[in-house]
């Protein structure tokens, strides 16, 4: 199990990463890098999902998606093994375990709906230069969509952790 001080290397790991160099789905998984094994593959496919998908601020937050890209790469179905339904269900079970932190904190693991909660208001397609300063005069990069990715990282995080407490050992 992760100690508090490890904890918190994420936490910043993942603010920083948010801070400097953008794109939540990317940057939790920079946040949890030095503890689990973030494949190239991994982190490369989670280029176009942060901002709502796409920048688009209409599907679920980056941050989340990142962290269940992760969850899906340790505990889902691979290619070879298509009939195993099985690995498939289980990787769908931890993504609703780490989606419970969202709800919790947030009411809501889609991006508008987090924004707004952070933010007082959502939706923003970031992709347009207007909304992207609106959004970041919000303090979007400052400590709003920061601390989602700090926190998504240390959720994701306690996440696995539980999750191979549970796990018998082979």
């Amino acid at each position: 199990m992760l100690d508090d001080k490890q904890l918190n290397q994420i936490r910043e790991a993942g603010f920083k990463a948010e801070k400097n160099e953008r794109g939540c789905a990317q940057c939790v998984l920079l946040a949890v890098k030095d503890t689990y094994d973030v494949p190239p593959e991994i982190f490369k496919a989670a280029s176009g999902l942060s901002g709502g998908i796409a920048l688009t601020g209409e599907g679920p937050c980056g941050a989340f998606i990142g962290g269940a890209m992760l969850i899906g790469h340790m505990w889902g179905r691979s290619l070879d093994k298509l009939g195993d339904k099985r690995s498939m269900r289980t990787a769908a079970e931890h993504v609703r375990k780490f989606k419970e932190y969202f709800d919790a904190e947030y009411g809501s693991f889609h991006c508008a709906d987090v924004q707004r909660k952070i933010m007082g208001q959502g939706g923003f397609k970031l992709y347009l230069p207007d909304e992207y300063a609106r959004f970041e005069s919000l303090g979007g990069h400052d400590d709003k969509c920061t601390n989602v990715v700090a926190n998504a990282g240390v959720w994701l995080a306690k996440t696995i952790d539980k999750i191979n407490a549970l796990e018998p050992k082979e």
